[in-house]
């Protein structure tokens, strides 16, 4: 995520809060609006921005970049055991219909579930709000 973080140990909220004094607003502040992609780099939450460092040389772009798309490849890995194979990987939102270099990583990288496909799709969330508004107003009337 660009801000927030992902899965971590409960054990590390509990040694933060003792050791380093905060208390639950702040370890909720840094949790939301301070980790992520923005608190692996020290530079922003901006997955462009951080192909942009990382490709002058920013070490938190790399990392950040790095342990964003090791989580992700862990995440569809693990589905994919559950599934017992996939046919399509579709990504979507800024990142995942945006991003060619995440997609040819992830294609390369998963050769191992072939055969596959992995689709780019736009995101539309707001047409998806609109057209269940729109469903529920029918529903009513």
């Amino acid at each position: 995520m660009a801000t927030r973080s992902g899965s971590l140990d409960p054990g590390l909220l509990l040694h933060v809060m003792e050791h380093e004094g905060l208390g639950p607003a702040e370890v909720a502040d840094t949790l939301n609006h301070h980790s992520g992609l923005l608190g692996l780099s020290g530079l922003s939450g901006d997955l462009r921005a951080l192909r942009q460092a990382a490709a002058r040389g920013h070490d938190g772009a790399t990392l950040a970049i790095d342990v964003f798309t090791q989580r992700l490849l862990e995440a569809i890995g693990a589905m994919a055991a559950v599934l017992q194979g996939v046919d399509v990987i579709a990504l979507t939102g800024g990142i995942g219909q945006n991003d060619e270099v995440l997609a040819h990583t992830l294609h390369s990288q998963l050769q191992w579930l072939q055969p596959f496909r992995l689709l780019q799709i736009p995101a539309d969330e707001e047409g998806q709000i609109a057209r269940q508004c729109l469903a529920a107003a029918h529903r009513l009337t």
